[in-house]
């Protein structure tokens, strides 16, 4: 006999993430009224042993004691019904396990029996059958306090009729039972933020006499409130979850991610035309740098272009830096000739410079361009007013978009004598 019933009016969803929270604690039977002409269950899970899946159901449990779990399935019809069952899961919670974890191994047969299966668990699968019955058993063998179970069970028959389901042997020795209250959030916290060797120290708020589990990347796992992990690496960021269980046997699960961050590794190229030298800065994780280019002279900007005045070898340095701390490189640069210099770098404003592609140069009141040339670093001349006119006496345009990212000269020929300033593509 049947001590009460809870009813879904509407249980049929071809979606696991609309699976609804079932339980059997002091309810013996779950009761809905079987889908009909509702459709397939979604794609993209592993449905093992069922070859179709017709008019589905989705439903997901929680496990409140330990032990095994054995569920009776039936349409009063008496028509065909077909199940299959995943699990365990941490959490019903984002990431949901609905996304990828309904996963199965190969074979999975049919098992239309009571009791174990010799072939299930296979990966997330837990148990399956596609038998003609329309009577089913799902066992879960060795569910554990605070996991979650994801069952789907389908009216193959396409026929009205309600389906039902309970728990077998309730309370009896061995076996385990199901929490009626799904679950209850609440707030952690940690330490961050975190660099490699510092010490991860998690945080979970008090409650009397609850039980905590920590689980997280590298293995973690955790039964005290407030767990700490010494000398962390990168392997420690992720996913931490907390499964506390309270005095009144309510679940309280939260999800955290940890970052961990490390020391800048800093690396860079340089491109040189005589004299001039562009850097490109390939550090990771960087945050800010700092330059010494080995004449004396530096620059804080994060790609620089630097220019020598006299031929030798320089030992150009790279400090990077970021939460973490810094570190540095060193590579030496051979300045083996001289080429083209800049004069009267005060004459013009030019902006911008650096620039990606156009240059604006303002010519003073006082001076008259007669022409112009833009050079490569190595004197090869690659634009000139003769292709390019100049059409405003007092601003010039040099439009480098079509040019290699580089050093270049603009040389300006005026009345009283000849200048160059360098434009610096980026």
């Amino acid at each position: 006999m049947f001590l009460s019933m809870l009813v879904f009016a509407e249980a049929q969803n071809n979606s696991c993430i609309n699976a609804q929270f079932v339980c059997f604690g002091n309810t013996n039977m779950v009761i809905y009224p079987a889908g009909v002409n509702v459709g397939n269950a979604q794609t993209g899970p592993n449905y093992g042993c069922m070859v179709s899946q017709p008019n589905p159901a989705w439903f997901y449990m929680l496990v409140s004691n330990s032990g095994n779990i054995e569920i009776h399935m039936q349409g009063t019809g008496p028509y065909d019904i077909d199940f299959v069952c995943w699990g365990p899961f941490a959490t019903m919670q984002s990431p949901s396990p609905c996304i990828n974890s309904l996963t199965a191994g190969s074979p999975t047969p049919n098992h239309h029996a009571t009791g174990p299966s010799p072939n299930y668990p296979s990966v997330n699968m837990i148990d399956c059958s596609f038998d003609a019955s329309f009577e089913e058993w799902c066992y879960i063998p060795n569910a554990i306090t605070g996991q979650f179970y994801i069952l789907m069970i389908t009216n193959f028959s396409n026929l009205p009729q309600n389906i039902l389901f309970s728990q077998n042997g309730i309370n009896q020795p061995g076996a385990g039972s199901l929490s009626c209250t799904p679950y209850l959030t609440v707030n952690i916290s940690s330490n961050t933020p975190l660099c490699v060797g510092d010490t991860l120290k998690l945080f979970a708020p008090t409650y009397p006499n609850a039980q905590y589990s920590w689980t997280g990347p590298n293995n973690f796992s955790s039964n005290v409130q407030n767990p700490q992990i010494c000398n962390i690496t990168s392997a420690n960021a992720g996913l931490y979850q907390l499964t506390l269980l309270d005095s009144l046997q309510q679940f309280h699960f939260a999800n955290l991610q940890i970052q961990i961050g490390s020391k800048p590794v800093p690396a860079f190229q340089y491109s040189i035309v005589n004299q001039n030298v562009v850097f490109s800065n390939l550090t990771l994780n960087s945050d800010s740098s700092y330059w010494r280019f080995g004449d004396g002279s530096s620059s804080s900007l994060f790609e620089p272009w630097h220019d020598y005045d006299t031929l030798g070898m320089y030992n150009v340095t790279l400090y990077s830096y970021n939460q973490c701390g810094y570190d540095s490189l060193t590579i030496p640069i051979n300045i083996s000739s001289l080429g083209l210099k800049e004069t009267d770098k005060s004459t013009f404003v030019i902006s911008p410079n650096p620039s990606k592609d156009v240059f604006y140069i303002d010519i003073p009141d006082n001076m008259k361009v007669n022409a112009y040339e833009v050079l490569s670093s190595d004197g090869q001349m690659i634009m000139s007013s003769k292709t390019n006119p100049l059409t405003n006496p007092k601003l010039l345009t040099v439009n480098l978009s079509k040019q290699a990212r580089h050093v270049y000269f603009l040389k300006i020929y005026t009345n009283e004598k000849t200048i160059f300033c360098k434009l610096v593509k980026n």
